[in-house]
């Protein structure tokens, strides 16, 4: 029997809101597999006579492509168990019930809770971004956010038109973690305007800590 006939077996086992779905090891000839989809996004994915392992059935926690990248590792129990494959669904249900499921919602929520967090930080940074290039009024393009880009929204400023002393160019980066990075190119003539606004600033935030 394959994997999928036994995740057939075993959701109906787990309760409402669980259903058996086709894996992705169709033709790697190391056993076939399965997932066990239940609610709450929680995903179970399960593996016959894989990893060496004939006999038995693995069956690991997974997280779905939006939370993959929150997953910490630290301080994490075990979320695999191994089980005969003699056994019923009913038997496997007990056993995901009780030795894997209480870990890996541990895990889930984590994930879930880093998530959250990371959307919140993303729309402040968002918010800030689109300020400032209201501010800039034009003379600033704001790149979309791309991924693995750590969490940047970047605004280029100006171009260069071959005449260092009298451009303005460079780029702003906003961070998700309410930090914003300037890198600024001034001609001679620009630099004090430029000074003091970043002076008054400076004397606002020294104001305010005083």
């Amino acid at each position: 029997m394959n994997a999928l006939d036994r995740a057939k077996q075993i959701a109906p086992e787990l309760g409402e809101g669980w259903s058996a779905q086709e894996g992705h090891w169709v033709a790697r000839g190391e056993g076939s597999d399965a997932f066990l989809v239940g609610p709450d996004d929680v995903q179970l994915h399960l593996v016959a006579g894989g990893y060496g392992r004939s006999g038995r059935l693995s069956i690991d926690g997974r997280l779905g492509d939006e939370l993959r990248t929150h997953r910490s590792y630290r301080g994490a129990s075990k979320t695999e168990i191994t089980v005969a494959d003699t056994k019923t669904g009913a038997q496997i249900a007990r056993d995901i019930e009780r030795r894997l499921l209480p870990a890996w919602r541990i895990v889930l929520e984590k994930a879930q809770d880093r998530k959250a967090a990371v959307d919140v930080g993303e729309h402040q940074r968002d918010q800030v971004a689109e300020r400032l290039a209201v501010v800039l009024n034009g003379a600033a393009k704001l790149r979309p956010a791309r991924e693995g880009q750590g969490g940047e929204r970047n605004l280029h400023i100006g171009h260069y038109t071959g005449n260092y002393a009298t451009d303005i160019t460079g780029e702003i980066v906003v961070r998700s973690g309410g930090l914003v990075d300037f890198a600024l190119r001034v001609g001679a003539d620009k630099a004090e305007e430029v000074v003091q606004g970043l002076a008054g600033a400076l004397r606002t935030s020294v104001g305010a800590g005083s």
